[in-house]
């Protein structure tokens, strides 16, 4: 039973997380667009993100498939955040760096949700070592207007693991709850 309290209560402190992610995400890109000239254009379907898996699939895996899946994408935005962290300290002028400071802000952020999550799968007995394909983020391209953008696309592509990974713990908890409850049945 403690690693039922260990795992609800771990459930709950990653959604806090991804709800204080969400809400400071949203003040982020809205900075970003503002400080990069974007804020004037719909920036709309333009993230070539990760969390392309279409809902019918997404609905067919196990919480273990779906738990892989997220902590595979945070390390991959992580390295994506590293980038754009590198990239924007010397794109932004010194009057900007509440923007640099608020990036690097959200590269921990996401790195402590993955190590939470991490933590969840091993509570889960499916804990297995995430790795990620990083010659994507290795190389070192792009005009100035794609650098901006790329920073955009990687903002973008957060936000909608935020919110499917919301989906996804609650997911993790309900099922635990009613397997918790079908134990005490039993035993009853």
């Amino acid at each position: 039973m403690d690693s039922d309290n260990e795992l609800e209560d771990l459930c709950s402190r990653v959604i806090f997380q991804l709800h204080k992610i969400c809400d400071d995400l949203k003040l982020l890109t809205e900075k970003y667009m503002q400080v990069h000239g974007f804020d004037f254009l719909l920036l709309t379907d333009i993230s070539e993100d990760s969390a392309s898996t279409n809902a019918v699939t997404w609905l067919g895996m196990t919480t273990a498939e779906r738990l892989k899946h997220n902590i595979t994408a945070y390390l991959a935005l992580e390295k994506k955040l590293e980038r754009v962290v590198g990239e924007q300290a010397q794109l932004l002028s010194p009057r900007e760096t509440d923007l640099h400071g608020n990036l690097h802000s959200m590269l921990q952020q996401v790195s402590a949700l993955r190590g939470q999550l991490e933590q969840m799968g091993t509570i889960l007995g499916s804990s297995e070592e995430s790795t990620t394909d990083t010659d994507e983020v290795e190389g070192a391209d792009g005009r100035v207007f794609e650098v901006k953008l790329r920073g955009y696309k990687v903002l973008t592509e957060l936000n909608v693991w935020v919110v499917r990974s919301v989906k996804d713990v609650r997911k993790i908890r309900r099922e635990r709850t009613v397997k918790k409850e079908e134990m005490v049945k039993e035993g009853e």
